[in-house]
């Protein structure tokens, strides 16, 4: 009867040491996903801060009165009274009405890299012309 209350009792309590690991595993898991959860928040409100100063800027800039004439003389065609207009005749417009966007540079597209053909490289190799 005693051996099987020892085994019993060592049983509970290995269970227990058994009970308290995985819960620690557990919470430690848990903590770690939540540390990253913030972690990518606190990203994100850095990158909407960042984002928000750069509208403050731009909204700074289209109620100065440098952007304000700049626009007045597109999109209303006023000149000071000094000034000659020239129009330029087949100028690229970037939209259906006709009126010139805002955007002034355009990243193009990367050229395909040109392949050779197994010959050449073997050509090239050998005679060393490039």
């Amino acid at each position: 009867m005693t051996f099987i209350k020892k085994w019993s009792l060592q049983l509970a309590i290995i269970a227990a040491f058994l009970f308290a690991v995985y819960s620690n595993v557990n919470k430690v898991m848990d903590n770690n996903r939540l540390n990253e959860k913030v972690n990518q928040e606190k990203q994100s409100v850095e990158n909407l801060k960042i984002q928000n100063t750069r509208l403050d800027e731009l909204l700074a800039y289209y109620q100065s009165p440098s952007y304000q004439e700049v626009e007045a003389r597109r999109r209303l065609s006023l000149k000071k009274p000094d000034e000659t207009v020239i129009v330029v005749k087949n100028f690229p417009v970037s939209n259906q009405n006709g009126d010139l966007t805002d955007q002034i540079y355009q990243e193009s597209p990367a050229p395909a890299p040109q392949t050779q053909s197994n010959i050449s490289r073997w050509w090239n190799y050998f005679f060393g012309s490039k």
